[in-house]
């Protein structure tokens, strides 16, 4: 089971995410690995994000974007966690 906060947003482009928290990176969209300095797509179901403190998962669900992590997350991962809570709230 994951830890997962639901962000109520609709246009989310990972890039831009990516660029607010700047010490993160696309590894994974829909299934498949994303190779470094990829485009990424305009439309996508799940994203992981490797950061610093591990690997978090944005899906899109029902009225926003879920930011997950693992059950077991240590705090350094909650901490990036909401950093990408933050990243997709940012206009």
């Amino acid at each position: 089971m994951g830890l997962e906060k639901i962000v109520a947003v609709s246009d989310v482009k990972l890039e831009d995410v990516v660029r607010r928290l700047g010490d993160a990176m696309v590894v994974m969209i829909d299934g498949a690995l994303v190779a470094p300095g990829k485009a990424l797509p305009e439309t996508w179901r799940e994203a992981r994000l490797r950061t610093p403190g591990g690997t978090v998962t944005v899906a899109r669900r029902p009225g926003g974007v879920a930011v997950v992590v693992f059950g077991n997350a240590d705090e350094a991962l909650r901490a990036q966690q909401e950093r990408v809570v933050a990243a997709l709230q940012e206009k």
